[in-house]
């Protein structure tokens, strides 16, 4: 929980969702340090865990509000499971989000763009949200899955070293 990782933006926007719709529960993995957690109910910390995909699977959507990022690999974890995301537009996110109508994003470091695109989505319905699920999980398989991402990556070192592209 810290600053590069939007931690403390997540907390805010929290804060504004709860004054217009009370009803949505934020659940928290991770360490709860150096940002500690809000006291609220409705913000719910587990901690540290070895199985984050428990905490995915129980959420609706997840949030990615990185202030900087390269390629966050909690990103293609996600879209593994099949869930919503609402991401920062920053790194990777920027690329990934141009492939699916499951990555929502918003402007970085912009609480008010984070509570609207939290609060959207709290309006889908189960369908609308496991299409989008759907679509992240569909993008992973054909393009993020280890031996995908091996395969572009020995062609790329091919191209690089020799010129062509290896198989």
């Amino acid at each position: 929980h810290n600053h590069v990782k939007g931690y403390d933006l997540l907390q805010k926007a929290a804060e504004e969702v709860w004054r217009k719709e009370p009803n949505v529960y934020f659940l928290i993995a991770g360490k709860e340090f150096p940002i500690r957690g809000l006291r609220d109910k409705k913000w719910i910390e587990v901690g540290w865990t070895n199985i984050p995909g428990n905490i995915v699977n129980a959420s609706d959507v997840f949030v990615l509000p990185n202030r900087r990022t390269f390629f966050d690999l909690i990103l293609l974890e996600v879209m593994s499971i099949g869930k919503p995301i609402i991401a920062s537009f920053t790194g990777g996110n920027k690329f990934v989000s141009r492939q699916t109508n499951g990555i929502i994003t918003f402007e970085k470091e912009n609480i008010a763009d984070l509570v609207k695109k939290i609060l959207d989505l709290s309006l889908l319905s189960r369908d609308e949200l496991e299409r989008l699920g759907l679509e992240n999980k569909i993008l992973y398989n054909n393009y993020y899955t280890p031996e995908k991402f091996a395969l572009r990556y020995r062609k790329e070192v091919g191209r690089l070293f020799f010129g062509e592209i290896q198989k």
